[in-house]
């Protein structure tokens, strides 16, 4: 019984403070030289979740055009609903069923602002805890999204 106690005192300690300590900014290593995987970074932990994060500049696009274009791609993609497009602001906000969240959502956002020449893309999805998520899928897709403004 001792024994018991112990190890589900041991399991919690880790949740807790390994959770804590993975908080932590975190980026990934990749040989693939886009932008977007270069700046890819996450936090979080599997236990309290994660959130993802990159960005991109694209060249020679207004804002509004930019919104349009990552708009049509994120609805075309699959397993995405849109929930809201603001041209004027530079926000898509889109969500993924969660699929055993009984209903849960996990969030996309996209905000596009205009610079010098071009906009600046930034792409966040949080899941929530107790979900894997492939890393490199997801990087794809944020990658995909930019690319499509680009075109």
């Amino acid at each position: 019984m001792k024994r018991n106690i112990f190890i589900v005192g041991l399991l919690c300690s880790v949740m807790v403070y390994g959770g804590g300590l993975a908080m932590a900014r975190q980026t990934t290593q990749t040989a693939d030289n886009r932008e977007c995987m270069q700046n890819f970074t996450y936090e979080g932990s599997y236990w309290s979740g994660r959130t993802f994060k990159t960005h991109g500049v694209v060249q020679n696009v207004s804002k509004s055009v930019a919104v349009e274009r990552a708009a049509r791609y994120i609805a075309s993609a699959g397993g995405w609903q849109i929930t809201t497009v603001d041209k004027e602001i530079g926000i898509i906000s889109a969500s993924q069923t969660v699929g055993h969240g009984k209903g849960k959502t996990n969030p996309l956002n996209v905000s596009i602002e205009t610079i010098k020449n071009g906009v600046n893309v930034s792409i966040s999805f949080s899941c929530t805890s107790g979900e894997a998520v492939r890393g490199h899928v997801l990087q794809n897709t944020f990658c995909s999204i930019i690319e499509a403004i680009r075109k």
